[in-house]
């Protein structure tokens, strides 16, 4: 589903990262409904820009699931969510997730930079993003 988001909807992350680009100073809060996959997506993103190793991101990434797993255990225990629901109601996120995600970047695009460029974010607006992650 990530690779189909970057693939189709790169203007709408441009205008989720030029908006962390062009932000004033301090803190950014970046949401989704669950807050790991659109939201996962973005911050991976902005982790890679500042140079973080895709290792690194997947884990953290992964810490999702654990801590969004305990509120999917009480919605269910509490009949809000059943059972047979399917995937889109259980907070998985697995490295290997973020892994793909990351890779098909680096293949199809040549890396999160060269993605960016090629949805039209400009290089300043990606330096940016590295000066106020303190990267650079």
């Amino acid at each position: 589903m990530y690779c189909i988001i970057a693939d189709h909807y790169p203007d709408a992350i441009v205008a989720i990262l030029r908006a962390v680009s062009s932000a004033p100073p301090g803190g950014v809060v970046i949401h989704c409904h669950s807050g790991k996959d659109r939201t996962g997506m973005i911050a991976a993103l902005l982790l890679a820009i500042a140079g973080v190793p895709a290792g690194e991101i997947a884990t953290d990434y992964a810490e999702s699931q654990a801590r969004l797993w305990p509120d999917y255990e009480q919605r269910l225990q509490q009949g809000r969510v059943a059972a047979g629901d399917g995937l889109s109601h259980k907070p998985l996120a697995e490295p290997e997730t973020m892994f793909g995600f990351l890779n098909h970047l680096n293949t199809r695009y040549g890396g999160v930079r060269a993605y960016l460029a090629q949805a039209g974010m400009p290089a300043f607006a990606i330096d940016l993003i590295q000066d106020r992650l303190g990267w650079r």
